[in-house]
């Protein structure tokens, strides 16, 4: 939806929250960095993947999980 969105010219101002660009090598120039850039965001770039194989690769998860980890807040027990 978001593709097609933007090939119709519809853009997302900003994004108010952490931002993670994923991409393979094949996109991390012509798109990856300017989307990270534009919002402010981080950028996980895989040069050696294709693009169905992100969805795939254990380390890719893996990055992912540890990016999350690192932005998501604390949550307090209580108690």
């Amino acid at each position: 939806m978001a593709l097609s969105e933007r090939e119709r010219g519809i853009s997302v101002p900003k994004v108010d929250c952490p931002l993670l660009v994923v991409v393979s090598g094949t996109y991390a120039e012509t798109r990856g960095s300017p989307i990270a850039d534009f919002y402010n965001g981080d950028l996980l770039s895989f040069p050696d993947l294709h693009h169905v194989s992100l969805v795939k690769d254990g380390d890719v998860r893996a990055a992912i999980a540890d990016w999350i980890s690192r932005h998501t807040p604390a949550v307090e027990e209580p108690g």
